[in-house]
Parts: structure tokens; sequence; C-alpha cells
């Protein structure tokens, strides 16, 4: 792993303190930075994608019967079996992997998990206004960091996003994990179960844990997030030259983003389907295989009782637009795609 000037600065800043994890000032310094960027949003730092996950149903105290899609990451997935918890599997739809929520169909449940799958969202607003005030949101955000849910404040609905901090490069290991929450009471909650260190006050919890993020990790996403509009400008530029010219190739069928006023992509990953597969597209597919992977290897469950959740993996491939170099780089992924 090559570590950059301001990334060895940092662990040279790390040693010299010698607090490397409890709540330190650089897990301090990102959450505050993001708080004051969010208004009313509280932001929270842990060690991990899964353990954020099973600290927020552990902090929403859910009792009753959760909703969740027929995708999950397998991680969530084995979380959901873990904990043993009492759930309903609602299909998705085949395009974007996204759950149909029957809303007439949730008398029984006290939490929706909603599954942002590879950057896809649904319409979060329409979600609020037709389900029940009691009903919980959580959101699996794995790869959506930087989405925008202002016009959502007001809810009284409880909305919890969980993020992957994947979104900063030249660190391949643990990323850490963000959890955004609109009621502060429940953030309090995670806080406290989170561990001791970081909680603003103490509230009864049944038990307390060990899921804070480290101060490497904390520091690295504060490094990222220096540059993060302009590494998103610089990934949109080339995710919108791939897509006027996918466009325009009849062996595959791209799968757009979402324009749904609720997400601004990362555009680190261009989603497509294979159409037509010759010898000659497989070739170069091989050629191409850092940069690309079927869906099926990313860890995803589908329940095999949902066909759609079984076209959904069926036959399509990730991009993965943060490991082109340039845009010299891309355009000759273009020019021999074009053969």
């Amino acid at each position: 792993m090559k570590y950059s000037k301001k990334n060895n600065e940092l662990i040279d800043l790390i040693f010299e303190r010698q607090y490397y994890t409890n709540h330190g000032p650089e897990l301090q310094k990102l959450e505050n930075d993001l708080e004051t960027s969010a208004n009313n949003y509280n932001y929270l730092g842990l060690s991990n994608y899964t353990i954020s996950f099973l600290i927020a149903i552990l902090a929403i105290n859910n009792e009753g019967k959760i909703l969740i899609p027929s995708i999950l990451d397998a991680e969530i997935k084995q979380a959901v079996d873990f904990k043993k918890l009492n759930y309903r599997i609602c299909d998705v739809n085949s395009k974007y992997g996204l759950i149909n929520i029957n809303y007439d169909q949730l008398e029984d449940i006290e939490t929706i998990i909603i599954n942002n799958t590879l950057g896809f969202s649904l319409n979060l607003e329409e979600i609020v206004k037709k389900i029940s005030p009691k009903v919980n949101l959580i959101i699996l955000s794995k790869y959506g960091f930087g989405i925008d849910t202002k016009p959502l404040l007001n809810s009284n609905i409880l909305i919890c996003e969980i993020f992957d901090c994947k979104f900063y490069k030249n660190y391949d290991q643990s990323y850490g994990s963000i959890i955004r929450i609109n009621n502060s009471k429940i953030a309090e909650r995670i806080r406290n179960i989170r561990s001791s260190y970081g909680s603003r006050e103490k509230v009864n919890i049944p038990y307390t844990g060990n899921g804070r993020m480290s101060e490497i990790q904390a520091g690295l996403i504060n490094i990222a997030l220096i540059d993060f509009k302009e590494e998103q400008l610089n990934s949109k530029h080339q995710y919108n030259l791939l897509m006027d010219f996918f466009k325009t190739n009849k062996k595959i069928e791209v799968i757009e983003f979402i324009n749904n006023g609720h997400v601004e992509s990362l555009y680190n990953n261009f989603i497509f389907k294979v159409i037509k597969y010759t010898n000659e597209f497989e070739n170069i597919m091989m050629k191409y295989e850092e940069f690309i992977s079927p869906i099926s290897k990313l860890d995803i469950v589908a329940d095999d009782k949902d066909i759609n959740a079984i076209d959904f993996i069926k036959n399509k491939y990730v991009l993965n637009i943060d490991k082109f170099l340039s845009k010299k780089h891309i355009k000759k992924f273009i020019n021999d795609f074009s053969l």
C-alpha cells in the first residue's frame, strides 16, 4: 500500500499523541465537522459497517417485525440471522434491486430496512409520506456517502442511514463506518452502546460494546473529505464519458442512476447488463477484469424465492470507475469495447 505525504503525517501525529482509539481528536473532528455541515443530524463514527447496523438495531430497541429486502449485503444478512431478528422478506425490482414496499401490509412492521444497492436509492420523500410515523427507517447506504437528506429533516419518522466509508483511496483495510440519524435520543443510545467514550450523556442501555472508530480510520476520512467534492466531480465526468459511449453500444444495457432529488451519487460505480455475449466481448471483459466485477461476486445475497432478485444479479456487472488512472485510460477502454 502506498501512503501519501498527508497519510504519513497523520500516522506520525497519532503516534505523537499516543491516542489510538477511545473517541480521540480525529474522530471528534470528523463527527463535529459533519454535524456542523448537516444542521440537525447526528453523525457517529463506528469501526465497520456491520457493527454499525447491529448497534443501530440495539439502540432502536426493535421488538417488532422488520421488513427486509430480498437482496442484502451478505454481512448484513448474517447480522440479521445472528441476532435472530423477527423479519419478513420483501421482494425487489429487477432493474435496480431496490425494495418494493407494499404500503397496505405494514401493520405488523416496526422497522423497514432499505437497501441503497450500489448507489441506487428509493425516493425517501415518497416513502415518508406513505408510512406510519411509528415505523422506523434504516437505510443501508454502503456505497452512498454524500447523499443529501436535508428535505427530510423535519420528518417525525426515525431515519437512520449507515455508510461504509469506501470513498477514500489508497487504504484497503478496515474502512470504518458512519451513522447519520435524525433522532438525538437514539443517537445518544448508539454512543453509549458504542462505548462509554464519546457519549454526551449517560443513558440506560442493556450493555455496551467496543464499536468505536479508530483514530487512523477517522484521520484518513478527514483527509479524504478535503478533496471529496473534487473527487466526486472527477468521477462524475468519467461516468458521463462512459455513459455517452455505452448508450450507443448494443451489446449492453446501461443501468442509470436514479435522479430523484435525494441522491447525488459518488459516480464510482457504473452498472451494466450484458445483452449480447460474444467471444470477442468475453476477451475484452477478461482484459479489464481488474475493473469489472459480476454483481454475483460482490457478497450480495439474493433470496431464491424472489425471481426479481435473481434477475437483478444475473448478467449484471459493476465497472469500478475509481480504478481508472486518467481520461486517456478511459478512452482506451472505450476504444477496446468499440471493436
